[in-house]
């Protein structure tokens, strides 16, 4: 969990400074003090923190808390400074392998040079951060030149997202930089020539090069951080197309049993060259089924793509982009695709939600769309738009989904709420989707016990995890003492109280005595109960917390 903005006694200052124009400026800034007590006197404070697991009347910001992620990098320091300012790293955590070692993605924090600016070496690198150890995950950096190659690997961009066992060995997955995008494109330059980057000895040191960028591949990553490709792009070889950057990236994996024996499926999005146009496209990593073929190798993965998430339908283009981001055992994935700004629906293009059910040795698998799968009905109406979070084993599906229906084309954006979708298909157990009546849920609904504080202080935006158990990480919006009414779009205070972000655990109740589903009403009059249900499930907010997914 990433937090910010915590009411203590450094919120005036952190105030200050965050955002992306921030980040992008940072190299100008000039020091200020002021920050003692705030984890340092550093005139950069990270945008996103991460912190290990505290209870809600623990102080989420506090040094003790904090995730001592230490982005290292002995190959490249800029301006040759030994070390950057303390907390100026932004830490996202993306998951949990075998229940000790945290993945997720940093940036190097700011180097201060002798002439007083700030400089980053890389926005992104993959780290697994176990005890008090950080592995930093490498860039491929092998497609290029010989000074191509060199500023991939001192500033390339690496992700890391899941994990998987194979032959008794850990793996890690995500993306890595191959070689620079377009330096040659004027229209990429910020701050000055990016042509000057490539070929310089310190190329961090340089303002323009704070904005440099680079094509990945979808890349596998060993225990001791050797690095490998797990496959090329779905179709092209050259890795910028009409200064176009080709992309890779694998999401999630888990093992399926192909022939006897368990090997890895991956699923993320991967780059697909069209004459000129490059699309990024959900896509299904499929293992080899060559008996002698290595993860090392570099190729031991097939990219395919999902049809009816691929960018254009024929000669018509419907989508931007697509990605799938989650699957289970079943080989259930789940993702999304963005409908272009031009076909629009229901007022909107959204993200569409997807599923797709995955045959491990052949074939194309078909997204089918939430809306469709759900008659355009309930909180999957027609134009619906959302985030996928993840799938658990039992097809339960969470994420955020659009709570209205208001037309964004020359509109606001539709607020969003957390969800879950029990999806019936191989391998759901008809106890647990009978649990939740058959028919996916806004998370707010589940959490409702009528109560004007309690739980109802709360109202969940996001659902990123879910486990076996059925208990969800999510994200929430929290008014201190309840809002004003159990209806979903109630005031805060009417209206003049600040909510704050938070992270909270999602806990089913066990007893089915004890639990009811009630809906929440829409702007409806203040509701008191005495007694009764306590809800579908119990709400607790931490800082920050591990979900294991049985994956």
């Amino acid at each position: 969990m990433n937090q910010g903005g915590a009411e203590d006694n450094c919120s005036s200052k952190r105030g200050k400074f965050g955002g992306l124009l921030r980040e992008r400026d940072a190299f100008l800034t000039s020091q200020e003090t002021g920050w003692d007590g705030c984890f340092g006197e550093d005139n950069y404070f990270s945008n996103a923190l991460s912190f290990s697991e505290v209870t809600a009347t623990s102080d989420p910001v506090s040094a003790a808390n904090k995730l001592s992620v230490v982005p290292t990098s002995d190959y490249y320091k800029p301006a040759g400074v030994g070390a950057p300012d303390r907390n100026s790293e932004n830490v996202v955590v993306n998951n949990l392998a075998n229940d000790t070692k945290v993945l997720g993605n940093t940036s190097s924090g700011y180097y201060r040079t002798s002439a007083g600016n700030l400089a980053t070496a890389y926005r992104h690198r993959g780290f697994v951060f176990e005890g008090t150890d950080t592995l930093m995950l490498p860039p491929l950096a092998n497609d290029g030149s010989d000074t191509e190659i060199e500023i991939t690997k001192q500033m390339g961009r690496t992700m890391v997202f899941d994990s998987f066992t194979y032959n008794n060995t850990d793996y890690y997955i995500g993306s890595a930089a191959v070689g620079p995008f377009a330096y040659g494109d004027s229209n990429k330059d910020w701050g000055g020539d990016l042509d000057t980057c490539v070929g310089n000895a310190d190329p961090a040191s340089q303002r323009q090069c704070q904005n440099f960028a680079f094509a990945t591949k979808a890349a596998v990553w060993s225990v001791n951080a050797d690095v490998y490709q797990a496959a090329n792009w779905t179709q092209g070889t050259e890795r910028n197309i009409d200064n176009k950057a080709m992309q890779g990236s694998a999401r999630a994996a888990v093992l399926a049993n192909i022939d006897g024996v368990l090997k890895p499926i991956l699923v993320g999005l991967n780059s697909f060259q069209d004459g000129s146009n490059v699309f990024m496209e959900a896509t299904v990593f499929r293992p080899s089924a060559d008996p002698s073929a290595t993860i090392e190798s570099g190729n031991f993965w097939t990219p395919v793509r999902i049809s009816r998430s691929t960018i254009k339908d024929g000669d018509d283009f419907v989508y931007s982009n697509s990605v799938a981001t989650d699957i289970n055992e079943n080989l259930i994935l789940i993702g999304e695709a963005k409908r272009r700004g031009d076909k629009r629906e229901n007022g909107a293009a959204p993200n569409r939600m997807f599923l797709a059910e995955v045959n491990p040795t052949d074939g194309s698998p078909e997204a089918r769309y939430f809306d469709e799968l759900n008659s355009n009905s309930g909180i999957f109406f027609r134009g619906v738009g959302g985030e996928t979070g993840a799938i658990n084993n039992f097809n339960e599906i969470v994420g955020a989904v659009d709570a209205e229906q208001s037309t964004e084309y020359f509109g606001k954006k539709r607020r969003q709420r957390g969800f879950i979708y029990p999806y019936n298909g191989s391998g759901t157990d008809a106890n647990r989707l009978a649990v939740f009546q058959g028919q996916p849920w806004l998370l707010d609904d589940l959490t409702n016990d009528g109560q004007l504080g309690g739980n109802n202080q709360y109202r969940v935006i996001d659902a990123a995890d879910i486990n076996d158990d059925g208990v969800i990480a999510a994200t929430a919006l929290k008014c201190d003492g309840g809002y004003d009414t159990t209806s979903h779009n109630s005031y805060c205070g009417n209206g003049q109280k600040k909510e704050k972000l938070v992270a909270v655990k999602l806990i089913p109740i066990a007893n089915e005595a004890e639990r009811s589903i009630q809906t929440r009403g829409v702007e409806a009059p203040p509701v008191q109960r005495s007694g009764g249900s306590l809800g579908w499930m119990a709400l607790i907010m931490l800082g920050f917390f591990g979900l294991r997914r049985n994956k």
